[in-house]
């Protein structure tokens, strides 16, 4: 189980009577940091996992925004991240495990058929139970190809451990999708009450000895 500098933060906050004076901060990953991608699936390495800030990704790859054409003029510049049917390596599901648990999570996802297709998105806690869950329709790549969504706003603040994201079987065989421009938002103690909560941590710390 994950125990992070803002679940102990949190935890304090409760105790403390703080637990409304948070505040949200937002990571955003948008896999432009790295060197461009290849542009084709052909290309690109085999899937492994790709550890960036904040985040793990699962199932795909780092692929060139040219590859889902009329995408790339929505897609930050000049990688986005991507699964698809035909490399072994893929998975129909792409995982993104959160480092730090979160409050949200959000993405822009593309559609790599020229149908449109139903997606999945899942939110899970650091237990593995569901939290969040949406359906998602995206139109063809040959429309605009693209939807952004949000899971866990809802659920209360640093539920989310980490999100699945998979193909509805609504077309024959799992066909290909990628996402970019990923959003992590944590919540954590509002400027005013670190103070409070470092006084509570001290007289905490005092009461177990």
């Amino acid at each position: 189980m994950k125990t992070t500098t803002a679940a102990l933060a949190l935890s304090l906050a409760a105790a403390s009577g703080l637990a409304n004076d948070l505040i949200a901060e937002t990571l955003l990953v948008d896999f432009d940091d790295l060197a461009a991608a290849p542009s084709t699936y052909n290309d690109a390495p085999d899937s492994k996992p790709l550890n960036l800030e904040g985040v793990t990704l699962f199932g795909g790859v780092l692929l060139g925004t040219e590859h889902y054409g009329v995408a790339d003029d929505a897609a930050s510049q000049p990688n986005i991240y991507g699964t698809v049917h035909f490399e072994w390596s893929h998975s129909r599901t792409m995982t993104i495990d959160i480092h730090d648990p979160a409050s949200s999570f959000a993405t822009t996802l593309y559609n790599g058929l020229n149908r449109d297709l139903t997606f999945e998105v899942t939110a899970f806690d650091v237990q593995g139970n569901i939290v969040d869950s949406e359906a998602h329709r995206v139109i063809s790549f040959r429309g605009d190809g693209s939807h952004r969504f949000t899971v866990g706003d809802a659920t209360g603040p640093n539920v989310v451990d980490y999100v699945e994201i998979t193909q509805v079987t609504d077309y024959e065989t799992f066909w290909g999708f990628a996402i970019d421009d990923i959003e992590i938002t944590t919540s954590v103690p509002a400027p005013g009450a670190a103070a409070s909560l470092g006084l509570a941590g001290l007289l905490a710390s005092r009461r177990r000895r």
